[in-house]
């Protein structure tokens, strides 16, 4: 590396960024989903076909009425062989002759010939998802009106490429679905950027030079995004090679991390002989990630887990064809789960995406497509170079996914470390590796036996596949226990983050989830949250606060707090407390704000936050506490009750003066195995409410205890209650409910093939009182016992399912009031294969701290119609 003065290299660098010149970048279709550009465009075969026609650029055309609608899953003989051809007339300007051209395609579905002026680019792309490009220099009209056209075939003429992506299990659909743009650079370009930039500030960089390299050199600067530099300038003659690498070391930098997603911008400079040729800039994260044999995965010397999800690119009305806003919005969610990371299932995703995964933090596996089927090793070979090529520099990219399940191809496993200076490590998703375990969908019980026994890194990158209801949270919390306090599990990925249910043009709109193959998200197509998605939020905060669910009078305040961060302190987080006092139906009518003492606990460390609480503190129904992490996102929020149900009930009761009528229920009952001495005992008091006591003379398992009775359904329009809510539970999924006052309007959603959340029907936690509204009045509910779950009505079936593990047990009857509830199992697992918490409850008359107790108390009354509106 030449040396120079400072002085010599301050002019130098001065001199060139005031003759900068950058890539010009002219868009030749839209960018995204929300902003697009017509193109003629003729279709085969299928809808809309045998005519020249317009289309928008960029989008899949089945979601423009053209072709057929493909699943993956559909025989090869029942597929169209559709093929589009798009033309579209644009000019350049003069001054870019001489210039190197390129255009770029983002993507197009799936084999791709590009035409100008009646000349062939170069050969036909194969491979539906990845960036490719042409230089096109020689065939344009400079000045000129000059023509694109472009056929797409949507099935490859590459029996490979067929298996890997057309067979696949998602969607399969046709067309140029990303941008498509011009790239102007100077004859003597920097074509390539390669940066390995370490958490110690020492960076390496490749650069590969286009044109004639002799007697140019290169130049780098390293900046903070405000355009502040960071260390001195760093070059190197470019000789005869056409690649040339740098190295530097900068001082003063600071890591890049999930938790800190800290960037900086390298700038390059190409000169020869003093005259700037061509500068580029390129965003970039300084970290060091490593896999340790027998140990873990380590970023910047600190061991890591993945709380991530599996997430396709896909949108209802677009398809694969995204904007930036749908990209960022995605990102966001990840963040708003306590996820830290995500799997790119199966393909590369936009560019925009991984961008703000690099800017919000988020650690990426970026995959090669190959559903169970592998692609061949000649074009294999050209699409790693593009997956690596494009997406080398993104610091959120930790590892690389060769395939998946099967669809592995060994021969290509070398491009990945030849085009990746960082040296990533290469998994095979659900194989066991030399070094890594990342089988899919383990029992509880198979996970803890591997973990206590295995030598590998061990994380699933898909478990808890989450169809409909089932799934996601539903075991959770039993599998991440022996996760997070394994020392060889790295975390794991769930499968998967959104419903793909696609907008059938062809169906007047019908929201189409090829039955259950796409119904399997913790969001609906539109990003509807499920229950799930607050369970996931709940179980995967960063900080988790011990203590019961009940705080006695005597508490005095003191909540052991674990710090689960990798690098955040508690100190660079903030916390909020309340106390409330509810009156129902009405709402709070006292609240209190609570002095927190919270000690700065260091990643990976226990210690005790203090609450200073007032002396009435009895008095109150709830506390409530809430967390912001270091970025100022809302993380958590935490709810305790004070008072007990059986106080709040005494209080009600007496407080009551509504005017009762006639019970519009009959036949209550006891539900599940009762035991011969089992006490029902139904009384009218004097103020008009029936009061129903229960004892079971029973001890063993059972899926559900407690009363039941029958009730109209068809006169239900809503419910509000004081409870957890506003989900429903499950018996291995009871986190991410808070306490407080809740009220939805009745609706009969089938979970995935449905969207209206919250459910109303199912399970409901930690019952205090509840208002069910019919037509004619109000049944109100008020428990007195704590623990009691309110169950209303049974969820209906989905109508494609391929077997009843995610559905939960139910008792007969349709309003229950229940001591233990049902678990629910995920698409490959029953619910007792997915933690202690799935297998049935255990009963017993007088409940130990490992069983459920069998006997309660509720108070019942119907205010009609007249009532409530005289009120």
């Amino acid at each position: 590396m030449k040396i120079n003065s400072l002085t010599g290299i301050f002019a130098i660098f001065l001199a060139l960024t005031l003759q900068a010149r950058e890539t010009e970048i002219c868009y030749l279709s839209g960018r995204g989903c929300d902003n697009t550009v017509q193109w003629d465009f003729y279709c085969t075969a299928g809808r809309g076909s045998g005519v020249w026609t317009k289309i928008q650029v960029p989008s899949n055309w089945e979601l423009q009425g053209f072709g057929q609608y493909t699943y993956g899953h559909m025989p090869l003989h029942d597929r169209l062989g559709e093929s589009g051809i798009y033309r579209h007339i644009f000019s350049v300007p003069v001054s870019w002759k001489g210039s190197r051209v390129e255009i770029v395609f983002g993507g197009a579905m799936t084999d791709t010939q590009v035409s100008i002026n009646g000349r062939f680019a170069g050969p036909v792309h194969q491979g539906g998802y990845y960036e490719f490009r042409y230089d096109i220099s020689k065939l344009l009209k400079y000045g000129k009106a000059n023509t694109l056209e472009v056929r797409v075939d949507k099935l490859s003429s590459d029996e490979s490429v067929v298996k890997a992506e057309s067979l696949a299990d998602f969607w399969t659909f046709g067309g140029i679905f990303r941008p498509v743009w011009l790239e102007c650079k100077p004859a003597t370009c920097i074509s390539e950027v390669a940066v390995d930039a370490k958490a110690d500030g020492s960076i390496l960089v490749e650069a590969t030079v286009a044109g004639k390299t002799r007697g140019c050199r290169l130049s780098a600067q390293v900046r903070t995004l405000e355009g502040e530099p960071c260390g001195p300038i760093f070059e190197h003659p470019c000789g005869d090679a056409a690649v040339t690498t740098l190295s530097s070391m900068i001082e003063g930098i600071q890591s890049w991390s999930a938790e800190f997603p800290r960037l900086y911008k390298l700038e390059l400079y190409l000169s020869r002989g003093g005259e700037l040729l061509h500068r580029v800039s390129e965003k970039i994260g300084f970290r060091t990630i490593e896999l340790r044999p027998s140990d873990g995965i380590y970023l910047n010397g600190v061991k890591i887990r993945f709380k991530g999800v599996d997430r396709h690119s896909f949108w209802p009305e677009s398809g694969r064809t995204l904007s930036d806003a749908i990209n960022l919005s995605d990102a966001l969610l990840v963040k708003e789960m306590n996820m830290n990371a995500v799997r790119c299932s199966h393909y590369p995703p936009d560019r925009a995406f991984l961008d703000y995964c690099d800017s919000l933090g988020i650690y990426v596996i970026d995959e090669l497509t190959g559903w169970q089927d592998a692609y061949g090793t000649v074009v294999g070979k050209e699409l790693v170079r593009e997956l690596v090529v494009r997406d080398r520099n993104h610091p959120s990219v930790l590892l690389w996914a060769n395939g998946n399940e099967g669809g592995f191809n060994y021969e290509l496993v070398d491009d990945y470390s030849r085009l990746d200076p960082q040296n990533r490590q290469v998994i095979h998703p659900w194989l066991e590796d030399e070094l890594v375990n990342t089988f899919h969908y383990p029992s509880w019980s198979s996970m803890r036996e591997y973990l206590a026994k295995g030598r590998k890194v061990w994380f699933p990158t898909e478990f808890n596949h989450g169809l409909y209801d089932g799934g996601h949270g539903a075991g959770l919390e039993d599998y991440w226990n022996i996760m997070k306090n394994s020392p060889l599990c790295a975390g794991g990925f769930l499968w998967d983050f959104s419903d793909q249910g696609v907008v059938r043009t062809d169906r007047g709109g019908e929201l189409d989830t090829d039955g259950n193959h796409g119904a399997d998200g913790i969001l609906g197509p539109y990003r509807q949250k499920e229950g799930s998605f607050y369970a996931i939020r709940d179980i995967w905060c960063p900080v988790q606060i011990e203590g019961p669910r009940f705080l006695p009078s005597s508490f005095d305040g003191t909540l052991r707090v674990d710090n689960e961060y990798s690098f955040t302190s508690l100190e660079q987080c903030n916390f909020s407390a309340v106390l409330k006092r509810f009156s129902f139906p009405e709402g709070v009518n006292a609240e209190t704000a609570v002095s927190l003492i919270v000690p700065d606990i260091a990643p990976g460390m226990s210690g005790e936050m203090k609450l200073v609480l007032p002396a009435d503190f009895g008095s109150y129904d709830m506390l409530e506490l809430k967390m912001t992490d270091a970025a100022g996102r809302h993380s958590s929020t935490w709810t305790w009750t004070v008072g007990s149900a059986e106080s709040f009930a005494a209080k009600m009761i007496a407080a009551d003066s509504s005017k009762g009528g006639r019970l519009p229920l009959s036949n209550i009952r006891m539900v599940e195995r009762c035991g011969k001495n089992a006490v029902l005992d139904i009384k009218e008091l004097p103020s008009g409410w029936t009061q129903v006591q229960w004892d079971l003379d029973y001890r063993g398992l059972a899926d559900n205890a407690g009363i039941t009775f029958d009730f109209p359904e068809k006169d239900v329009v809503a419910v509000r209650w004081l409870g957890d809510g506003p989900y429903r539970v499950w018996r291995n999924r009871t986190r991410g409910v808070a306490f407080g006052l809740w009220e939805k309007a009745y609706n009969d959603t089938a979970t995935g093939e449905s969207w209206e959340y919250p459910e109303f029907k199912g399970y409901h936690s930690n019952m205090y009182v509840a208002d069910i509204v019919t037509r004619d009045g109000i049944l109100r509910i008020v428990f007195g016992s704590n623990d009691l779950y309110l169950r209303l009505f049974t969820p209906s079936k989905q109508l494609q399912r391929n077997n009843d593990n995610t559905l939960g047990a139910f008792p007969d009857g349709q309003i229950s009031v229940l001591n233990a509830i049902s678990a629910v199992g995920t698409k490959f697992k029953r619910a007792s294969e997915t933690g202690p918490d799935g297998e049935k409850a255990y009963l017993e008359h007088n409940a130990s701290r490992h069983a459920s107790s069998a006997s309660g108390i509720c108070f019942m009354k119907f205010i009609p119609t007249s009532t409530v509106t005289d009120e």
